[in-house]
């Protein structure tokens, strides 16, 4: 599970983090917006396996949020072993999109 802090506010990285998603073509499945917890979905291709994101989102502080991002794999409907580049993705455009934000 990959987790990052982040210095805003939970309700603005819970919209950014669908921002995030849609731009990385993610499917999402599960909206929570009183637990803040998304999963999506990136459909595989047949080398390519499906990757399903778990994201949860807490608040630390008013001002502050802590962002889990829990990657699987899986291949023709079994999870496979191994490290996921998905979350660390995931949270490369998190930061863009929060780059891209106004002052």
């Amino acid at each position: 599970m990959n987790s990052f802090s982040f210095f805003f506010h939970p309700e603005k990285v819970y919209e950014q983090s669908l921002k995030a998603l849609e731009q990385k073509k993610y499917d999402v499945i599960v909206i929570d917006e009183m637990k803040r917890t998304i999963v999506a979905k990136q459909k595989g291709s047949w080398i390519r396996p499906e990757v399903e994101l778990q994201i949860y989102i807490h608040a630390i502080t008013e001002q502050q949020t802590k962002v889990e991002v829990n990657s699987i794999m899986k291949k023709k409907g079994k999870s496979i072993e191994g490290k996921s580049l998905a979350g660390q993705q995931f949270f490369q455009s998190l930061f863009n999109c929060f780059d891209h934000l106004a002052p």
